[in-house]
């Protein structure tokens, strides 16, 4: 008989303390990007978001050295790729992307931003953010 108690204890223990642990909040790159993305930086008002057409969200920029505000330089655009409006939640550490180089994929809470190398002042570009096989950025001039 004490067997029997002994495992309707440890049976009504554990039915209390499953329920408490909840379903798991860690999503695929690819997940979150779906859902949720912003791209901020020196050319975007911080939680413009991204409009995606299918696994493509596209940005038109025209470069402005008063970009170089995060300290890189002339011909240097820094950014980071977020969820919605958070702070915490960002696709970055694609670093000296150059123009017509493809895509660079980006890592979810990497400390290095992103950062495009190669602009010149007063042109225009295609940013291209893919959530396909997770979060990656390109840039293109402009056609």
């Amino acid at each position: 008989m004490k067997k029997i108690n002994y495992f309707i204890i440890v049976a009504a223990i554990l039915m209390l303390i499953v329920p408490l642990l909840g379903c798991p909040t860690a999503y695929k790159d690819a997940d979150v990007a779906i859902v949720l993305g912003n791209i901020i930086g020196d050319a975007w008002v911080i939680g413009t978001p991204l409009e995606f057409d299918g696994a493509e969200a596209i940005v038109d920029l025209k470069y402005s050295n008063s970009m170089d505000a995060w300290g890189n330089g002339n011909g240097t655009l820094a950014f980071a790729i977020r969820q919605d409006k958070g702070w915490a939640v960002k696709y970055t550490g694609a670093t000296d992307i150059a123009v017509g180089a493809g895509y660079a994929t980006t890592t979810l809470n990497h400390n290095d931003n992103n950062t495009f190398v190669g602009l010149v002042d007063g042109k225009d570009y295609v940013i291209t953010v893919s959530r396909a096989g997770g979060v990656k950025v390109r840039i293109d001039e402009k056609k």
